[in-house]
């Protein structure tokens, strides 16, 4: 199974993107913090049980475990060294990421019982600049991000 991370948008601050299964897209919007996210290529992914759920997570270059959630921003998948995902809310924000990341690992695991092999693709190919929203520039000069 081929999952790919079709990078976008890039503002200095968070990347924006949207998931790709098998050449179809799975979920319209991802986010990731700009300083974090991993260089473009193709990384092996795995799920992990955590009680009774399951974590989709991949193994970046550095041997740390990164995950995909069902956060809520950048601000999350920053917390999180994660990529955040779901429908696009505002520029950086998702929401109904829980039901969109449920159906993905619900069918990964059909494939992982099947015996195929996992990988995540992050391509940058279509790339453009994008600007921060006001609300966005707000929250990071109260926070000192």
């Amino acid at each position: 199974m081929k999952i790919e991370i079709k990078r976008w948008g890039d503002n200095g601050l968070f990347t924006e993107g949207q998931l790709i299964v098998n050449g179809k897209m799975a979920i319209p919007y991802t986010v990731e913090y700009h300083d974090n996210k991993v260089p473009a290529g193709s990384y092996k992914a795995c799920l992990k049980k955590c009680g009774e759920k399951y974590k989709l997570f991949f193994i970046d270059n550095n041997e740390n475990e990164r995950t995909f959630i069902a956060g809520n921003s950048y601000i999350t998948a920053r917390k999180e060294s994660a990529v955040v995902v779901g429908n696009r809310l505002i520029q950086g924000a998702v929401y109904q990421g829980r039901q969109q990341l449920s159906r993905l690992i619900n069918r990964i695991y059909k494939a992982v019982k099947a015996d195929k092999n996992i990988t995540v693709t992050f391509s940058e190919q279509e790339m453009q600049p994008t600007s921060v929203i006001k609300h966005w520039m707000v929250a990071r000069k109260e926070k000192g991000v």
